[in-house]
């Protein structure tokens, strides 16, 4: 059974807007450059098919296919930004308290009273 293609609705949260506002953002930095689709296509080695794809902000197409327009644009710098670690705030703060967690190890004041 073939695979069902990603729509708007299948996207949770604002993943739809967030697709939308890169696709646009693409689509303005092709036409600064007064670039063609066709020709933003072949400096990124994809198809004009899939650049349609990605400045309409269609669910379903690959990251692959965006980072290379983003790169043939030279616009990569703030892709670098996504999923780091140090950008993580829940993580960082689910981290902290599993760190605290662990860090509590009671001790009994017999304990402490070893000699050496």
């Amino acid at each position: 059974m073939p695979k069902k293609a990603l729509s708007f609705v299948d996207l949770p949260g604002n993943a739809p807007d967030l697709l939308l506002t890169i696709g646009q953002g693409v689509r303005k930095a092709r036409l600064r450059r007064r670039w063609s689709q066709r020709v933003l296509a072949e400096k990124a080695g994809i198809s004009t098919h899939v650049l349609q794809f990605i400045e309409a902000g269609k669910p379903g197409t690959s990251i692959g296919s965006v980072l290379v327009v983003l790169w043939a644009l030279r616009l990569t710098a703030p892709i670098t930004l996504i999923g780091l670690p140090s950008t993580d705030v829940e993580g960082q703060a689910l981290e902290a308290v599993a760190s605290r967690r662990r860090a509590r190890h009671s001790e009994s004041s017999d304990d402490l009273d070893t000699d050496f």
